[in-house]
């Protein structure tokens, strides 16, 4: 089914989609796939005065910082922010509102979280917004990778009931929220930071939640953190059999650049591949333009006010180099 979604977001990096039911115009699927999501509008809120970026916060928001090269041989560099924002693009946003950017660009766009109370107060602070509605939610700060991405959000976006979460294999399991699963592969626990995990597969901080997410973040009880979870609220979920877990295996990279040495583990991933393959991560240009929701000549425009940059010439490697279609 079609639907038309809005996205809300406040402090702490966290973005919220709510979907709804579109219009009879909208219908339409471009090259022969249904078009199940369109994004009017997004917001996308981060704060200042991290603990773990302690002076950096004081001038400007990491979300901002130059997450990854443009090429190997390139001095410029896209903003962090621009991973989460063409995830969004994937599953057909339209208008992504970025907060703390160039204000002559963008709408800015605030809800305030008060105090950072925990991940599941997103789903408080939009409760109004959501409406009832099914939602998404995702940190500004994680960047996910992997040819297929897209067709396991579109799976989980279209799910219509319960929660969907997306797990990934990792070393260092206690600093995440951790799932284990049965012989069947079906999740049987979610435990926030366990000292003991029961498995190396950490919850990523991407979440596809049904129209009672809200309601159950009402019920839930801070941790001794002293934080509403969004583990907790993934457990009442799994407690109910309406929690599935995509497990993103060997192929997909997922970092959570909530650290300097992330930050910069994300950045040499994002050049490697891009130096590689000769291929832009996260383009928002190039998703706009393959998906038709802008002509060549837009892309060309783009790529002529940056020609003297690495990135403009492969804007305009789009349009006038025809490899570049097979891709």
């Amino acid at each position: 089914m079609t639907t038309r979604r809005e996205l809300f977001a406040l402090s702490g990096a966290a973005l919220v989609a709510s979907a709804f039911p579109a219009s009879a115009q909208d219908t339409a699927a471009p090259q022969g796939s249904v078009k199940i999501t369109q994004i009017r509008n997004a917001t996308l809120h981060v704060v200042y005065g991290g603990v773990r970026f302690l002076v950096d916060p004081m001038l400007s928001d990491r979300h901002a910082w130059p997450g990854f090269e443009g090429s190997v041989n390139s001095e410029e560099r896209n903003p962090l922010v621009h991973l989460p924002m063409t995830k969004e693009e994937i599953i057909d946003v339209d208008a992504v509102i970025v907060t703390h950017l160039h204000e002559d660009r963008l709408n800015l766009s605030y809800a305030a979280q008060p105090s950072p109370d925990g991940l599941a107060q997103a789903l408080l602070i939009g409760e109004s917004f959501l409406a009832g509605q099914p939602c998404a939610l995702v940190l500004g700060d994680n960047i996910f990778y992997g040819d297929g991405l897209g067709a396991e959000l579109t799976d989980a976006a279209t799910a219509g009931h319960g929660a969907c979460l997306f797990a990934y294999h990792v070393r260092d399991p206690e600093r995440y929220g951790v799932v284990s699963f049965d012989r069947e592969g079906k999740a049987v626990t979610i435990e926030e930071k366990p000292a003991n995990p029961r498995s190396n597969w950490a919850v990523t901080g991407l979440y596809f939640y049904d129209g009672n997410a809200s309601q159950i973040a009402k019920s839930i009880k801070p941790s001794d953190r002293g934080e509403l979870e969004i583990t907790s609220v993934n457990n009442i979920y799994l407690e109910n059999g309406l929690c599935s877990v995509v497990r993103l295996g060997r192929g997909y990279g997922w970092f959570d650049t909530g650290t300097h040495a992330s930050l910069l583990e994300a950045s040499e991933f994002v050049r490697v591949v891009q130096d590689r393959q000769n291929l832009q991560v996260a383009c928002p240009e190039e998703i706009a333009y393959r998906k038709g929701w802008v002509t060549p000549e837009v892309i060309e425009k783009a790529g002529n006010l940056l020609a003297k940059t690495n990135y403009g010439q492969y804007l305009l490697s789009l349009v006038h180099d025809d490899s570049y279609a097979l891709i």
